[in-house]
């Protein structure tokens, strides 16, 4: 009897201890454990996938780490030239489609000019969706982007994640916070995104210019504007202009279009505008006739 005690003590123990030890290796909360690849190493910088969801809709977050003072770039890299991010998912199994959605960037001045993207950390949202929903996806993903401070070097990684059919837990913090970053369509806008009030195109004369005027309802704290040409065409990047640095919420931003710019290859063209600031970010296009 006694030893029959001391067995099943010795049991409840164990069970105990066990217990702990799976509440240690759980997140806060019981939530589920994080869908992520392991960190890939590399020069100053280190890369990993992870996976989530939310409102039944599939998350893959490409995050990048960068030693400090180190940069990344932006979709466009702006006038002082860089590398932007390439994603390639082709070796993915069971994935119907996915697109990467860039967070709002920053402008960045140095002794080569005004570039265009993130230091420090950044964070790629990505919807995914899988062509049988009943079964796993793999996402295999083929990352190249350049990371620059005195020198520039080419990152090149490969991330492979398997992503079951059915997530459930919470989304990373890093992951909403980058979705909340992502610069929004004026029929999702919220009251404190720019907005353009007023565009004008002068592409005649000896001074072609493009000028944009900008309401910053939520502030003007990091107020910013990025113009993108399609198909890679270059546009220079807007410039703040300083006479209306100090007019309350709105700001005027000048494209010179006098130098390095074949004109007449604008026109007709459909440019997109990114607007930018700490409370709030927007995205639209603007036709040039």
């Amino acid at each position: 009897m006694s030893s029959t005690v001391r067995d099943l003590g010795g049991a409840v123990l164990a069970g105990a201890m066990l217990a702990s030890m799976l509440a240690l290796m759980l997140p806060a909360g019981g939530a589920c454990a994080e869908i992520a690849s392991d960190w890939h190493q590399a020069y100053n910088s280190r890369v990993r996938l992870v996976a989530a969801s939310e409102a039944g809709k599939a998350y893959a977050a490409i995050e990048i780490e960068m030693a400090p003072g180190w940069k990344t770039y932006w979709r466009n890299p702006g006038d002082g030239g860089g590398v932007p991010p390439a994603f390639s998912w082709k070796e993915s199994g069971n994935l119907l489609s996915s697109v990467v959605l860039y967070p709002a960037p920053k402008r960045i001045k140095d002794a080569a000019g005004d570039t265009i993207g993130y230091s420090g950390q950044v964070v790629f949202p990505v919807r995914f969706a899988p062509a049988d929903p009943a079964r796993p996806v793999k996402l295999a993903l083929d990352l190249e982007f350049g990371i620059c401070k005195d020198i520039c070097v080419p990152v090149e990684a490969r991330l492979e994640l398997e992503v079951p059919p059915r997530l459930d837990g919470q989304m990373p913090a890093e992951l909403t916070s980058a979705l909340e970053r992502v610069p929004r369509v004026a029929e999702a806008a919220r009251s404190k995104d720019p907005r353009v009030v007023r565009r004008e195109a002068r592409l005649d004369g000896d001074k072609p210019r493009l000028l944009l005027e900008v309401d910053y309802p939520g502030g003007v704290e990091g107020a910013d504007a990025f113009i993108e040409g399609p198909d890679g065409v270059f546009v220079p990047q807007p410039q703040l202009d300083a006479s209306t640095s100090r007019a309350g919420l709105r700001r005027t931003f000048i494209v010179d279009l006098s130098a390095g710019v074949d004109v007449s290859e604008l026109r007709g063209m459909r440019l997109t505008v990114t607007l930018t600031s700490d409370a709030g970010q927007s995205q639209a296009h603007w036709p040039l006739d």
